[in-house]
């Protein structure tokens, strides 16, 4: 147990690191790869659009796009196994949940604070870490894109970002770590 919570809370600081690069204002030091920018044929709105994103905000995947979805859609669909089906606006054949490792945590902190009955399991960790905040959790998908290309990336960021049940849909953006990690775990 102690080792998928550490895993979940891992999940959840890469999502943190991954947002953070996303938001990236040009203020201090750019870390993001811009060594593979390239722009894929296509009409002038998207070449634009593309231009416009990577100098705001670098360098992107080709292939895949993460999406958040809303805190109530999240919490209603707890047990959900998201699938390309349910995203039929783009072409995608693969749906990750980088969120799936804390869904338990989640599950059992909710039964937990409706029951007053607080596990051995919850009540370790609360000794450690605060519980999480439920009014703010928001499960965040990872889509596998059929075609590869910035702009079909782009796309589907501009479809999936109207829909009512997501909350933010963006590119996943590179990142270089300044440093080398001396834990071994």
């Amino acid at each position: 147990m102690k080792k998928s919570f550490i895993f979940g809370l891992a999940i959840l600081l890469v999502a943190g690191l991954f947002t953070m690069a996303c938001q990236n204002d040009g203020k201090g030091e750019d870390n993001l790869r811009r060594d593979r920018i390239t722009v894929e044929p296509g009409d002038e709105y998207w070449k634009k659009l593309l231009k416009e994103y990577l100098e705001k905000y670098g360098d992107f995947e080709d292939d895949t796009v993460s999406v958040l979805l809303t805190n109530d859609v999240t919490l209603n669909n707890l047990d959900k196994i998201y699938t390309p089906e349910d995203f039929p606006e783009i072409d995608c054949f693969r749906v990750d949940d980088s969120t799936e490792l804390v869904l338990p945590l989640i599950r059992a902190q909710i039964e937990a604070e409706k029951t007053g009955i607080w596990s051995a399991w919850l009540e370790e960790r609360r000794k450690y870490a605060s519980p999480v905040n439920i009014e703010k959790f928001k499960r965040m998908l990872l889509l596998h894109l059929t075609e590869n290309s910035k702009t079909n990336v782009l796309k589907a960021v501009e479809l999936l970002s109207s829909r009512k049940d997501i909350e933010w849909a963006g590119p996943n953006g590179f990142m270089t770590m300044d440093t080398v990690p001396v834990d071994t775990y």
